[in-house]
C-alpha cells in the first residue's frame, strides 16, 4: 500500500530528526571521553637542584610522587634564584607550557612575583611563604613547630631537666638540637630530629586542587595529624619510657591540643596570649616580631 506523499514527509523527517539525535549523542560522548583524559599540568619552581638532598630534592621527590598518583604531568623549574627575575619569567614559561596549578617553593618568591600572578587568574598558585596572599595565591606548609615541639620536649624528658633548650644544651653537653632531618655525620649526643612528608603534603594539596578547593582559604597548615611532620628515628640512647611520654604528647597534638595557648609573655614582660585564649595561625604565620619570655638575645 502506497502512503500519501504527506506520511512519506513525515516520515523522512522522523528519520532525519532521529539520525541528528543519534550524531548529537555521538558528539557528546566523544567530547566527553576528551574532557576525562585531559591532563592537568602541575608547575614547580624552586631555588635548587632537585638532584641535590635536602630541601630541592625532598620538595621534587614528594610532587613528583603526587602527580603520580593522580596522573598530572609535573614540569619543573629549578635553580631558580629569588629576587633576579628569574622567577617571573619561569612562572611565564609554565603559563605558556599550560600549567594550571603552581608551586613557589622558596620563601621570597612569593614578594618577587605578586603582581604577576594576578595576571594568570585561572592558575592556582601555592607559595610557602605567608606574607603576600591573593585570590589565587595562597600560603600552604607543615606545621614544623608541631615537631620542633616534641623534639625539644625529648630533649628535656631526656635529661630530666626543666632549663630553657639553650641551658640544656650547655649544661649536658648537647651540639645542637636539629629542627630539620639530619642526613648524616650526627654527634653522639644526638637524639632525633624533626622530619617532614613532603609526598602527603603535595597529595593533600593537589587533591583539594581537584576538587577546586585550592585557594579557598588564606594560609593552610598541614599537621602532624596526618603525618606531614615527625620526629625522626630515635637515638640508641633516648629509652623507651621517654619515647612513650613522647608519644602521648604527639597523641595530645592529634587530638587537636593547641602548643600556642594559655598565659604567654613575651620577653618584655608583656602579656601575648592571655588564660583560656590560643594564638591564631594567622598571627602565627604573620605577626610573631616577639621573643617568648626566657629567650634572650645573643649579640
Amino acid at each position: 500500500m502506497k502512503l500519501p506523499s504527506s506520511m512519506n514527509k513525515i516520515h523522512l523527517i522522523g528519520m532525519i530528526a532521529a539520525g541528528f539525535l543519534i550524531l548529537l549523542m555521538i558528539v557528546i560522548v566523544n567530547l566527553s571521553d576528551k574532557e576525562e583524559v585531559r591532563q592537568e599540568k602541575i608547575g614547580l619552581i624552586i631555588l635548587g637542584d632537585i638532584k641535590i638532598n635536602g630541601w630541592n630534592a625532598a620538595h621534587y621527590n614528594g610532587i613528583k610522587y603526587a602527580c603520580e598518583k593522580f596522573g598530572l604531568e609535573l614540569m619543573v623549574r629549578d635553580n631558580v634564584r629569588e629576587n633576579s627575575g628569574q622567577c617571573p619569567a619561569a612562572i611565564k614559561d609554565l603559563a605558556d607550557n599550560g600549567a594550571s596549578m603552581i608551586f613557589l617553593a622558596s620563601y621570597s618568591y612569593s614578594r618577587e612575583v605578586q603582581d604577576l600572578v594576578r595576571e594568570y587568574p585561572n592558575i592556582a598558585f601555592a607559595t610557602n611563604s605567608a606574607e603576600v596572599h591573593g585570590k589565587n595565591l595562597t600560603s600552604y606548609f607543615v606545621r614544623m613547630y608541631q615537631a620542633r615541639y616534641l623534639a625539644g620536649a625529648d630533649v628535656l624528658t631526656y635529661h630530666q631537666d626543666e632549663d630553657a633548650t639553650a641551658q640544656v644544651a650547655d649544661k649536658y653537653g648537647v651540639d645542637f638540637i636539629a629542627y630539620n632531618e639530619i642526613l648524616s655525620g650526627y654527634s653522639e649526643h644526638y637524639l632525633t630530629s624533626v622530619a617532614s612528608r613532603w609526598d602527603l603534603y603535595y597529595y593533600d594539596i593537589i587533591q583539594r586542587y581537584l576538587k577546586g578547593e585550592m585557594n579557598s582559604v588564606k594560609n593552610y597548615w598541614l599537621g602532624i595529624d596526618i603525618g606531614a611532620v615527625m620526629l625522626s628515628e630515635y637515638s640508641p640512647r633516648v629509652t623507651l619510657e621517654e619515647i612513650r611520654q613522647i608519644d602521648s604528647l604527639k597523641q595530645e597534638l592529634i587530638n587537636d591540643k593547641l602548643i600556642f595557648s594559655g598565659l604567654i609573655y613575651d620577653n618584655e614582660g608583656n602579656i601575648r596570649c592571655e588564660e583560656g585564649e590560643a594564638i591564631s595561625d594567622d598571627t602565627l604565620l604573620e605577626n610573631i616580631n616577639w621573643l617568648v619570655k626566657g629567650v634572650e638575645v645573643l649579640e
